[in-house]
């Protein structure tokens, strides 16, 4: 089951993953014959969710769902497909969205909703029978000052971003504690290893979601299930630029309002154009979370493994490091000319 937002399948234990033959699907009891692959996979969802900011005015996050390639989530599904999966990809309008690949059925899910959640994990496993790959990757973008950020904003990031895995986690648990089989994999940022200025709340949901993987791969030890999360640096995709393009959130009578166009370009620079390509990023992902024994953490992308070790740092030096790169992108008396204030919204041309 793949979260498209996130960032999905595979079939470990039940399924002993090699290039061969038979495909045996459904059923807990189902025999693997000369073992291929017998995994059905969930991904949600598939691109970054959006909201309103209430407080700020119009529109806080957009999305494009066109494109299963503009999708954080969508190579991944053509990935796990490729390899084998059978693929159930969740978006909150299904009708948006088109894979090549036939194995990949696409239900509609809003991953802040429990009963929708319920929904799909009773779907998928009335048709399969089982799953054998959660994929959590859901997303949403914000930016700004952490004072400047309206709570009720900062709850819909962690809803969207954090409390989305536990959803779907506890929805599939209970099929895959049974079963003594299944993998979870949450993909999650290097910037939850070590914040951002001007990203704070982004940042600490995917600190928090960090930290979930690690209880989650403890507490399923008894139940044969594995647990990967993976901190992704920067990689490419076309979905990033536009949607990047009006996550900022700052009051008209901000404190910050000098650091506007600092702010700006932090979040453009967050995809420089050497960032690692989306399909690679899927091959690499697919392909580990598919091993017989999938790793506990992964980290790739542009910068990760840079974050990384700054992270192993004293905290205070690394956090000064980082500020003092920020500070490179200069401090402005006003806000620049490309954002423009909508209702106390800054908003940014893309």
């Amino acid at each position: 089951m793949m979260d498209f937002g996130g960032d999905f399948g595979r079939a470990p234990v039940i399924l002993h993953y090699q290039p061969a033959t038979d495909v045996i699907l459904n059923g807990e009891d189902a025999r693997i014959e000369s073992a291929h692959i017998v995994t059905h996979v969930i991904c949600s969802p598939l691109g970054l969710h959006s909201t309103s900011c209430p407080h700020h005015g119009g529109r806080y996050f957009k999305e494009n769902r066109a494109d299963y390639r503009l999708l954080p989530g969508g190579p991944r599904c053509e990935e796990y497909a490729r390899q084998g999966c059978i693929v159930y990809a969740t978006a909150r309008n299904p009708s948006s969205v088109k894979f090549v690949s036939a194995d990949i059925h696409i239900l509609k899910l809003d991953v802040v909703d429990d009963e929708q959640v319920k929904s799909v994990v009773k779907t998928v496993i009335k048709n399969e029978g089982k799953i054998d790959i959660l994929v959590n990757n859901a997303g949403m973008g914000c930016a700004g000052p952490l004072v400047d950020t309206p709570v009720d904003v900062i709850q819909n990031v962690f809803n969207a971003n954090t409390f989305s895995v536990m959803r779907m986690v506890q929805a599939v648990f209970p099929h895959m504690a049974a079963r003594k089989s299944g993998e979870v994999v949450n993909v999650g940022s290097i910037s939850g290893e070590l914040p951002l200025a001007w990203n704070g709340v982004y940042s600490s949901s995917k600190a928090a979601m960090r930290s979930l993987s690690d209880v989650l791969w403890m507490e399923f030890k008894p139940f044969n299930i594995s647990v990967t999360h993976i901190s992704a640096g920067s990689v490419h995709s076309n979905l990033a630029k536009k949607a990047l393009g009006t996550s900022l959130c700052m009051s008209e009578d901000s404190f910050y309002k000098a650091y506007t166009e600092q702010i700006i370009k932090r979040i453009l620079h967050g995809k420089p154009p050497d960032s690692l390509p989306a399909d690679e990023f899927a091959r690499q992902v697919v392909t580990a979370t598919l091993l017989p024994n999938p790793p506990r953490y992964m980290t790739l992308g542009k910068s990760s493994t840079y974050f990384w070790l700054l992270s192993w740092l004293p905290r205070e030096w690394a956090l000064n490091h980082m500020w003092n790169i920020v500070q490179k992108l200069g401090v402005s008396e006003s806000p620049s000319p490309s954002a423009s204030k909508q209702n106390g919204h800054a908003e940014i041309s893309s």
